[in-house]
C-alpha cells in the first residue's frame, strides 16, 4: 500500500535498531525506564526560569490557557485546520519522547520501552494510560494496542467550549501516541480514537495498529501534513464549512463575523447543520436570526430543498392554523379555493418561524402535535398530510 507524503521534518521515523516482538500475555516488564526513572528526569530550575524533561524544555501551562488557545484556533481555522495543528504538535512531541527512550535507555527492552511512552504521557499531564492489550512484531511488520485514556485535559477542555460533539475531540494525544510508538517501532503506526468522553463516552479508548494494518489512513496521515491555508484570516470558520457543503445560492452571501458571542453561534450552527434536530435561535429583534436560519439551511442535507419564513406575530391568531397548515375551499368564509400551508411549501426543506413566542397557546400546541407526528391536516379537510420539514424558530 503506498503510504502519502507526511510532512514532519527533524522527526522522520528511525528504521533501525527494531524492537523485538511481544505482548500482554508476557509478565509485565520491571526493567528500565521506571516510572520513578522517568520521572526523575523531570528537572525544575526556578533560579532561571527552566523546567527540563532530560536535555528537553518544557512548559507547565494552566489547561484553562490551553483550552482558550485551542478554541480560539478553532474559531479562527476551523475545526480540520486546528485538528490537523493540534495532531502534528502531539506527534512531534511523542517523536522527541521516544528519541530520549531510545538514547537514555538504548538496552531497554521492547515492552518497558513501550511502556515508557504511558508514562510519560501521564507524567506529562495530558491523560491517565491505561493499557488493556497488546502485540507487537518488529520483525514482521505487526502492531496492535489499545488504551483507555482517563482524565483527558483535551477531552475536558473541549467539551466545556462545545459540549458532546459526534467526533472524537483528543486530537494531540492522538498525535502523541502515533508519534512515540512510530519513533520506537520504525515504521508509521496510526493510532485512532474510537471512542471519545467528547462523544459523550465514560472514557476515551484508542487502537493502534501500522499504517498497512489499517489500510485507509489518508485521513489519519492528511492531519500530519503541513498545509499552508489561504488568507485564513479572510475565511471565518462558517464561511469555509459553508464552502465545503455548497456554495450560497442566489443573494445569499455566507455571515461574517469576530465577537465571541457571534463565532460561539457558528460553531453550534456547523455542529447541528447535519443532524435533523429542530433547533431554536434566540435573540433580540433584528441581530440577524433569519440569515443565520439561513445559512443553517446551506449547511443542512435538505440544502436542494425549499426555505420558507413565516413571521408569526404578523399573523393574526385566527388565521394562523390557516398559515401554517393550509385550508380547504369552503373550510370558513372568504375561502373560495384551496391552498397549501407553509409547512406544505416548505416540504423537502426548512420552515422558519420567526417571533415564534407571539404564537398562542393553541397555535404552539398545533405547532408541537405537527413537529411531533410529522404530519398535519389542513383547515377543513378530513385526512392528514405527511410532511418532511426541519422547522427553525
Amino acid at each position: 500500500m503506498r503510504i502519502p507524503h507526511c510532512e514532519l521534518p527533524d522527526h522522520s521515523i528511525s528504521t533501525e535498531h527494531f524492537l523485538p516482538r511481544g505482548d500482554s500475555s508476557q509478565p509485565d516488564a520491571s526493567g528500565s525506564p521506571t516510572a520513578e526513572e522517568l520521572t526523575g528526569c523531570l528537572f525544575f530550575s526556578p533560579d532561571d526560569g527552566r523546567i527540563w524533561l532530560n536535555d528537553q524544555r518544557m512548559l507547565l501551562l494552566h489547561t484553562s490557557s490551553f483550552g482558550t488557545l485551542r478554541r480560539e484556533i478553532i474559531e479562527r481555522l476551523g475545526q480540520e485546520q486546528a485538528r490537523g495543528m493540534f495532531t502534528r504538535a502531539g506527534y512531534l512531541s511523542g517523536a522527541r519522547d521516544a528519541r530520549l527512550i531510545r538514547e537514555r535507555w538504548p538496552l531497554a527492552d521492547a515492552t518497558s520501552a513501550f511502556r515508557a511512552g504511558t508514562h510519560l504521557h501521564t507524567l506529562e499531564g495530558m491523560t491517565k494510560v491505561e493499557p488493556l492489550h497488546f502485540k507487537f512484531d518488529a520483525e514482521s511488520g505487526f502492531y496492535e494496542r489499545e488504551f483507555l485514556w482517563h482524565h483527558s485535559c483535551e477531552a475536558d477542555e473541549h467539551v466545556a467550549a462545545y459540549g458532546i460533539g459526534q467526533d472524537s475531540v483528543c486530537w494531540t494525544e492522538i498525535g502523541y501516541a502515533t508519534g512515540f510508538v512510530s519513533g520506537l517501532f520504525g515504521q508509521m503506526v496510526v493510532f485512532r480514537e474510537v471512542e471519545c468522553r467528547g462523544m459523550g463516552h465514560a472514557n476515551c479508548r484508542v487502537v493502534g495498529k501500522t499504517a498497512e494494518q489499517w489500510g485507509d489512513v489518508e485521513r489519519d496521515l492528511g492531519y500530519l501534513s503541513v498545509v499552508k491555508p489561504t488568507a485564513p484570516e479572510q475565511t471565518p470558520p462558517l464561511a469555509k464549512a459553508n464552502h465545503d457543503a455548497s456554495p450560497p445560492t442566489g443573494t445569499e452571501q455566507p455571515l461574517i463575523g469576530a465577537s465571541a458571542a457571534f463565532n460561539a453561534a457558528t460553531q453550534a450552527l456547523q455542529r447541528v447543520a447535519m443532524t435533523p434536530a429542530t433547533v431554536l435561535i434566540s435573540g433580540e429583534s433584528g441581530v440577524g436570526k433569519e440569515m443565520f436560519a439561513r445559512q443553517l439551511h446551506q449547511l443542512s442535507r435538505n440544502r436542494e430543498g425549499p426555505f420558507v419564513a413565516l413571521n408569526c406575530a404578523a399573523i393574526p391568531d385566527n388565521l394562523i392554523e390557516a398559515e401554517l397548515f393550509g385550508v380547504e375551499r369552503g373550510a370558513y368564509t372568504g375561502a373560495t379555493h384551496s391552498r397549501p400551508g407553509r409547512f406544505e411549501r416548505a416540504n423537502g426543506g426548512m420552515l422558519f418561524l420567526d417571533e415564534i413566542t407571539s404564537l398562542s397557546l393553541a397555535g404552539q400546541s398545533k405547532l408541537l402535535r405537527a413537529l411531533q407526528e410529522r404530519e398535519i391536516e389542513r383547515v377543513g379537510g378530513g385526512h392528514g398530510i405527511k410532511v418532511n420539514v426541519r422547522v427553525v424558530a
